[in-house]
């Protein structure tokens, strides 16, 4: 004769800790290594592309090559919110090859609905932040460059004599010097003759 015992949930099971059931600390630990697994899994998961294949356009490529160090998934959003905006390869060449001076010169003359020539502010914003991104990325390869030298300048002199010529501080050499320039960027900016 078999006798039946009443199985309570886990999480229900009152062993008291700190006014929380163990059952509730494990599940919240499981939720949590659930989230993080899904986090490992998915980056960017609340983008939302339709089956977009970055490698399938070439011209949009072209005009982002200062976005080649970032990760596939960031590039074909970056892409989609143009064409869902209507913003060309064209268009937004055309910015980048004047770092935002037309863009500039438009926002700063205080006319109302500035915006409108350029395709309004929407396009305006995502256009400027094409601009901003590309300058972040040459701060990254001038950075880079700047490490090389550095440490070429280190090699043959002492870092006091390095940092009083270049008006730095000596502890700030050694940080300077860290980096490399890399093969990962752009070759020419949008704006130099080819």
């Amino acid at each position: 004769m078999s006798t039946t015992f009443p199985v309570q949930p886990f999480a229900t099971r009152d062993f008291g800790i700190a006014g929380r059931s163990v059952g509730q600390h494990l599940l919240t630990a499981q939720l949590t290594e659930l989230i993080i697994q899904y986090m490992k899994c998915n980056p960017g998961g609340d983008i939302s592309l339709d089956s977009f294949d970055v490698r399938a356009d070439p011209e949009w490529l072209r005009v982002l090559a200062h976005r080649q160090r970032e990760p596939v998934a960031v590039l074909e959003a970056v892409i989609e919110r143009f064409r869902a905006a209507g913003v060309t390869p064209g268009s937004v060449e055309s910015h980048l090859q004047d770092a935002g001076d037309r863009l500039y010169a438009a926002a700063a003359s205080g006319r109302v609905s500035w915006a409108a020539e350029f395709g309004g502010d929407r396009v305006v914003a995502l256009i400027a932040a094409e601009v901003s991104a590309l300058a972040s990325h040459l701060v990254a390869r001038a950075a880079g460059i700047r490490a090389a030298s550095i440490e070429a300048l280190l090699e043959e002199y002492s870092a006091v004599t390095v940092a009083s010529s270049l008006g730095v501080a000596r502890q700030k050499v050694y940080e300077l010097a860290k980096g490399s320039v890399g093969t990962d960027f752009i070759k020419t900016t949008p704006w130099s003759s080819k």
